[in-house]
């Protein structure tokens, strides 16, 4: 039987020159369609990839090896956030988790990636931060209030005599 010939193990500077041609051809690369047309344009791109991989290292990397490669980059990445998360939303009081935990690189790829690692944000969402109170207060012009706190601008002071003033009006 014969052994499949093994290269050596990338480099880090092989990774930075890797991660470098793919943010410069990301929007083929990464693109999330399938069909025929983009799947050969994302071949030609990994073959246009691979020669200047192969010019700016000196080595004899095929497509293949650097697109498995990338999508091992990518994995990695991704674990490396999840845990970063899992640390930052953990519970019971202590330092913050600072984000240099994570590496140059991984940074790198995550914004090359994009919104699918890291989630989406959206100021209308409850994990926003903002408490929304919204009460029927009618007033003799029948006109209905509403009252919105942002936790991260508001403390709780201020947040306890709201609550107590909207107790204290008459509710229909």
């Amino acid at each position: 039987m014969d052994k499949k010939a093994r290269c050596q193990n990338f480099t880090k500077d092989e990774i930075d020159v890797l991660v470098d041609l793919v943010q410069e051809f990301k929007h083929v690369v990464e693109c999330k369609k399938t069909d025929t047309v983009t799947s050969s344009a994302k071949d030609a791109e990994w073959r246009n990839i691979e020669i200047k991989f192969n010019a700016a290292c000196a080595t004899g990397r095929s497509a293949k090896m650097l697109r498995n490669k990338w999508d091992s980059l990518k994995k990695t990445a991704k674990k490396e956030y999840a845990k970063y998360k899992q640390n930052f939303y953990r519970t019971g009081g202590g330092p913050a988790v600072d984000m240099k935990i994570i590496s140059e690189i991984i940074k790198k790829i995550l914004d090359i990636i994009g919104v699918g690692a890291t989630g989406t944000h959206c100021k209308f969402d409850c994990d926003y931060g903002t408490i929304a109170i919204l009460t029927s207060l009618v007033d003799k012009n029948s006109i209905v209030k509403v009252s919105t706190l942002c936790l991260h601008k508001t403390n709780k002071m201020e947040l306890k005599h709201c609550l107590q003033y909207l107790s204290k009006k008459r509710k229909y």
